[in-house]
């Protein structure tokens, strides 16, 4: 039974990783496509020190802010979970945060040189070391229940709760994310660009 599990996590990454390659790909593509027809300088660390520096940003109100975005598309994942609609969501989703990754890394490779890739870095530190891990099992377990409604598999009672435990398990470690990017990552940019 482990091998079996195992294994269907292994296949699962693959074709997870394949997906989000395809997408960063496509964001490095577009965004130097666009650049290159616009000629546009998107200064992204000045925009986002900018907002920091508003005298209305707080903290705890960027905190909210998260919460409310984040928590929507978990929610709505979630319950995508549970029909037909889970694995294309899972797919565009990983399609769209490659393309995401691509793009943000271009930008800062072209605004700011090599010194770039150690500022886009530091924008998704510290976390990203709770993102990541938690999108990964989030699509992971959407992915695996959403596929027994394409194969027409009968779900008991006891799968179902196993699925809202684990979304809630997942969702904290979300929470830890969504505080590290309100209350450090702030600090760890403004560190980062002290020594560039």
């Amino acid at each position: 039974m482990n091998i079996m599990i195992s294994q269907d996590i292994k296949k699962h990454f693959t074709v997870f990783v394949c997906v989000y390659m395809v997408g960063f790909i496509l964001g490095i593509i577009g965004t130097n496509l666009l650049h290159k027809e616009f000629q546009y300088p998107s200064n992204l660390l000045g925009m986002y020190f900018m907002s920091q520096a508003d005298p209305e940003y707080s903290a705890g109100r960027y905190f909210c802010r998260l919460l409310e975005n984040r928590g929507a598309w978990f929610l709505f994942y979630g319950v995508g979970g549970v029909t037909f609609f889970g694995v294309p969501l899972v797919v565009g989703g990983l399609l769209w945060l490659g393309f995401l990754a691509g793009s943000l890394l271009t930008m800062f490779l072209m605004e700011y040189g090599i010194r770039g890739l150690l500022l886009g870095s530091a924008c998704f530190v510290p976390q990203c070391f709770f993102y990541i891990p938690a999108t990964l099992s989030f699509f992971f377990i959407v992915y695996q229940m959403s596929q027994k409604f394409w194969k027409r598999q009968i779900i008991g009672r006891k799968r179902y709760q196993s699925y809202i435990f684990f979304l809630m398990a997942i969702g904290i470690v979300y929470l830890c994310g969504i505080f590290m990017e309100s209350y450090v990552n702030y600090k760890v940019l403004i560190y980062v660009k002290t020594l560039l």
